[in-house]
């Protein structure tokens, strides 16, 4: 196999961390992808019921069908 993309992407990652960047910029972005994650996760809160409601609705029609 080739992980030669992995290993670039790592090593992006390892500099990126280890390097004398400020914290503030690490902090900024790890924030903004928390927002992000919370954001996804309400939102798949709100639109699970509706999905199940219409999957039970469309599985009692294809019961009366048969």
């Amino acid at each position: 196999m080739n992980f030669t993309k992995y290993f670039v992407v790592f090593l992006i990652v390892l500099v990126a961390f280890s390097s004398g960047a400020e914290a503030g910029v690490l902090k900024k972005w790890g924030k903004k992808l928390e927002k992000i994650g919370k954001n996804v996760h309400r939102s798949v809160e709100k639109a699970l019921p509706a999905a199940q409601g219409v999957v039970g609705v469309l599985g009692a029609a294809k019961a009366l069908g048969k």
